[in-house]
């Protein structure tokens, strides 16, 4: 199985970024020159990624059965969206409707980082999650980012940083929260870490982890759904003890 985490829908979004010029019409051009199976004995090995490529140009889905005879290696999910709406549900049964979680795949609760002019270059941006915001949508008490990724040993990323920063200036928001799926340490316990801004130690930005458990007692599913039950419970009360 391969994951799409937070790092690759980055890179998705700087291609998009970099070829501004990508038009459908080409596709369907490069999609027309490559119909036609390779027959020449020095291209042959490269008959099955033609094939692949070919898949993921016209956008054709695997399904399980059936008579297609292409056979499945793997299954591409977006690892990252899926711990999003994880912790959407789990969110929305807990914040009593104080949550608000713009999504940019069903362009729902959409935002915009600046004005709008001649030029409409708004901006739309969609923060994971805003806590308390404003009916006029200026303000937010709280910015939440989920990230499906490892925080415990390389701390705040750069980019994360910036983008969090972005956001909490956007909203007039002194505090920003990056939620991610934690490996629980016996040493150290739940690891938090708290990000004074320089000039101002009442901004900042807390990394908060959710402990995913790593084993099944006798390898039974109902004892690590009990198991998660409480690591969702600890992981709401410190929550709330920060927002």
């Amino acid at each position: 199985f391969y994951i799409l985490d937070g790092d690759a829908r980055d890179d998705v979004g700087k291609i998009v970024a970099a070829t501004p010029t990508y038009t459908k019409n080409d596709r369907a051009k490069v999609i027309a020159q490559n119909l036609h199976p390779v027959t020449h004995p020095y291209y042959t090995a490269y008959e099955p990624l033609r094939m692949l490529c070919l898949g993921i140009l016209q956008h054709k889905k695997l399904s399980y059965g059936g008579d297609d005879d292409n056979q499945i290696a793997g299954i591409l999910f977006d690892g990252a969206s899926l711990w999003e709406e994880y912790l959407n549900d789990l969110l929305k049964r807990n914040c009593e409707g104080k949550l608000v979680h713009p999504n940019n795949r069903t362009h729902t609760d959409r935002q915009y980082l600046f004005d709008k002019d001649e030029s409409d270059s708004s901006r739309t941006i969609y923060p994971d999650f805003l806590w308390g915001l404003s009916e006029d949508k200026f303000y937010a008490k709280a910015v939440l980012d989920a990230k499906y990724k490892p925080l415990d040993d390389k701390g705040l990323d750069r980019n994360d940083a910036y983008q969090m920063l972005a956001y909490m200036l956007r909203f007039d928001s002194k505090r920003g929260y990056l939620i991610y799926p934690q490996k629980y340490n016996d040493k150290n316990g739940l690891y938090s870490k708290k990000y004074d801004l320089y000039r101002d130690r009442n901004i900042f930005i807390q990394t908060i982890g959710l402990h995913i458990p790593q084993t099944a007692k006798e390898g039974k599913y109902e004892h690590f759904c009990s198991e998660m039950q409480k690591a969702e419970e600890d992981f709401i009360k410190r929550l709330r003890d920060c927002l």
